[in-house]
């Protein structure tokens, strides 16, 4: 059952609480689209979580631009009594969401192989991904995370979810952009026990506070067994992250790359120098639509080897994070919507932005840039045939850019207007 309400304000707690209540028994998988339906509470999302089959297989469920769900909502998702489940795909971009309810979530299936979390601009800090981490199923092989404009997010919280990463993990997609508190401790300590992925995806723009440390550590623990690896670092990225990436897929020919520097202060000619000539257009950005790894068939390229990785340095080591000292034992009752609505505060969604952040470019070449290009002439290998991003992005056509356009049209017509008056 595939079903889409993008109801402006027209659907509410009732309107989920029936459709629960009627789903048919047999239904193994199940997409329910719920994006900009203001009128939707926690409430309202605990009725439908109660009235999903105990058979399913497959759920899908994006409640975007929900202004008035919270903690409740994702512990009732997360906590559904699914025991069948194989395939989870939450979104809730822009609902009132803090670690007490990420770590209320309770993954009850034991054959989960696919979990996709997509909790933009949330309230979270550490305790929540800790929480999630330690509950992980070992048999999930696609974990993709999308915490983007989470500003609050520690370190800790990247250390603990890479110390509880499951050897039979195949897919990892991290998107973190514009995370501001994290830095390079938090990006080594979520390699420390990298495992033998098949597919690696890193979206750091905007976190500036990790530097080529962390994504050298990040490099240097690659696993053989990948072959697909997609990154797009942030602004403290420069020539001596680029040399050590080019360092780390030397041994790694089969790697497919995507790399796009905009928001570093890689130069685009030195980039281009190390890697290869080309240019790609855009990269892949967060998809809610994941496909999870087929377990029958064998992972394509060279058979993975047990390596023992190299050992983490001691500030980037994990720490013993008790979850019960940062996030509190009960979540608060659902708030039912004549509450929610007497609440005039605007939502957090509408406080944040997602805009993410361009670094300026180096004005000249420095010391770093200049040794990675002797580097790159006395190596004879390629880096693996990939590709860099050489023209910066630009943003859709169409709505608030056509506007912006004109509204700038308007004004240069009347600032000119204005200097012929005074000439005159």
């Amino acid at each position: 059952m595939d079903l889409s309400f993008k109801c402006n304000g027209t659907i509410g707690d009732g309107g989920l609480s029936a459709l629960g209540a009627a789903l048919p028994r047999s239904l193994s998988a199940l997409r329910l689209v719920f994006d900009n339906c203001s009128k939707i509470t926690d409430a309202g999302l605990a009725a439908l979580a109660a009235g999903f089959p105990p058979g399913l297989e497959k759920l899908q469920l994006f409640c975007n631009d929900c202004g008035h769900l919270g903690d409740g909502a994702l512990a009732a998702l997360g906590s559904a009594p699914l025991e069948q489940l194989k395939h989870l795909e939450l979104a809730l971009n822009g609902a009132r969401l803090s670690d007490a309810g990420l770590a209320a979530v309770r993954l009850r299936s034991a054959s989960l192989s696919l979990l996709s979390l997509s909790l933009a601009n949330a309230e979270l800090r550490s305790g929540g991904v800790a929480a999630l981490a330690q509950q992980l199923p070992s048999e999930v092989q696609a974990l993709h995370l999308c915490l983007s404009g989470c500003e609050g997010l520690e370190d800790l919280a990247l250390s603990a979810l890479g110390e509880n990463l499951n050897a039979e993990l195949q897919s990892l997609t991290m998107s973190l952009d514009n995370c501001l508190k994290l830095s390079e401790q938090g990006l080594a300590g979520l390699a420390q026990k990298m495992p033998q992925l098949n597919t690696l995806r890193m979206y750091l723009s905007g976190c500036d506070g990790m530097g080529d440390a962390g994504y050298a550590a990040l490099f240097q623990r690659l696993p053989k067994s990948l072959q697909m690896l997609e990154l797009e670092p942030g602004g403290a990225f420069s020539a001596a992250g680029l040399c050590a990436l080019q360092t780390a897929l030397l041994e790694r020919c089969d790697v497919q790359l995507r790399l796009d520097c905009s928001y570093t202060q890689v130069d685009e000619d030195l980039a281009a120098e190390l890697i290869g000539p080309g240019g790609l257009a855009t990269l892949r950005r967060w998809q809610p639509e994941v496909v999870a790894p087929d377990p029958a068939q064998p992972p394509k390229g060279p058979p993975a080897r047990p390596s023992s990785p190299a050992p983490v340095p001691e500030k980037a080591a994990p720490t013993v994070l008790k979850v019960s000292e940062v996030i509190p034992q009960t979540l608060p009752s659902p708030r039912t919507f004549q509450e929610d609505m007497s609440d005039t505060k605007p939502s957090h969604w509408d406080r944040r932005s997602t805009e993410r952040k361009r670094a300026p470019k180096a004005a000249a070449a420095t010391k770093a840039a200049a040794v990675a290009k002797q580097a790159a002439k006395a190596s004879p290998l390629s880096m693996c045939g990939a590709q860099v991003l050489r023209q910066p992005r630009q943003p859709p056509a169409g709505g608030l850019l056509q506007s912006a356009q004109a509204s700038a049209k308007a004004k240069s017509r009347g600032v000119g207007a204005s200097r012929s008056a005074v000439k005159l």
